[in-house]
This record gives structure tokens, C-alpha cells and sequence, in this order.
């Protein structure tokens, strides 16, 4: 990045150092080239990043894979023997394979883990749901952002084929 800079502020040099008319008026032009790609440098590559160390806050940005996988175990012993839970799967560091369609995969990330929890039944998935929630909110798992969701595949809609006819006269039958 330094180099391209100077490398850059050096095309300007024959105009800045020219004994000409030509280089007397635009011989301004080498300087402040020269000053404004220097001084973006600096500002890019010393600056900005002194600042950034100095504002944002003093945590790690995510999380390494032993971190994640201590917060999976604990989450793990909220339902390890839950009666209501059938069975649970963990994914550590990826998401589940996409065996419903309306689960988007996530792209693979240690900071990243979830949880499949297969309910007994309806009422017990919402017992479950419940007492996650009643946990996370008296700071079970307070290393991890939860976000608790349903698989929703419930019944099929009413008709599988819908469609309206609209005519001329739409309260006269056919």
C-alpha cells in the first residue's frame, strides 16, 4: 500500500519539479497529490486502526470453537433429560443439513451452533420452548445470544388448489 502511494505521488514529480511555464502553474498539482496520498496513507494504516482499537469495546469479535462448544454443552444439560424432549442433535461451528425446506443453512462458523430438539409432541415442544426461554432469562447460557425457533409444518392449507373466477356479474352463480 505504501509503495502504490508513492509510487502514485512519483507520477506527479515531473510536473512539480518542471522550470517551465507549464510547471510553474501546475506544479501545485505534485504537492498536494503528494501530501493527500501520504497523509491518506498514514490515516488509513496508522490512524484508523488506532482509533478502532481505542473506541470499540474490548471483547473478542465471535468466538473461538471451544468457546462455542462449552456454550453447547451447557444448553445441552438444559435438556438433557427433559422428559418432553424426544431427542436433541447438536451442530457445532455449522448448521444442520437442510432436511426441511424452510431451514436456510448457515455458511460454517465458530462462533456459530444449533440445536435440534425433537418434542414428543405439540404441547411438549411449547413446555420445552418455555423453559429454555424461563432459563435464558434468569442467565442460562449468558455466553451465547439464543434465538429459540419452531419448525413449523403444521397441516396442509384447506384447499391444495385455490382459484377465483370474476365476471361481469360476481354475486351471479355459474
Amino acid at each position: 500500500m505504501l509503495t502504490g502511494t508513492l509510487v502514485t505521488a512519483a507520477g506527479f514529480l515531473p510536473i512539480g519539479l518542471a522550470n517551465s511555464a507549464v510547471g510553474e502553474y501546475t506544479g501545485g498539482i505534485f504537492w498536494v497529490v503528494g501530501i493527500a496520498l501520504v497523509a491518506s496513507w498514514f490515516v488509513a494504516v496508522l490512524f484508523t486502526p488506532y482509533l478502532g482499537f481505542k473506541l470499540l469495546p474490548n471483547y473478542a469479535r465471535g468466538s473461538s470453537i471451544q468457546a462455542t462448544e462449552a456454550a453447547v454443552k451447557e444448553a445441552e444439560r438444559l435438556i438433557a433429560g427433559d422428559a418432553d424432549a424426544q431427542s436433541y442433535t447438536s451442530y457445532i461451528g455449522k448448521s444442520s443439513p437442510r432436511f426441511w425446506l424452510g431451514l436456510q443453512p448457515v455458511q460454517p462458523n465458530e462462533s456459530f451452533a444449533q440445536i435440534v430438539i425433537v418434542a414428543r409432541d405439540v404441547e411438549a415442544r411449547e413446555r420445552i420452548k418455555a423453559r429454555i426461554e424461563a432459563a435464558v432469562a434468569k442467565g442460562a447460557l449468558s455466553a451465547a445470544r439464543v434465538r429459540l425457533d419452531r419448525f413449523n409444518f403444521g397441516p396442509p392449507v384447506g384447499f391444495p388448489v385455490q382459484f377465483r373466477v370474476v365476471g361481469p356479474e360476481p354475486h351471479v352463480g355459474a
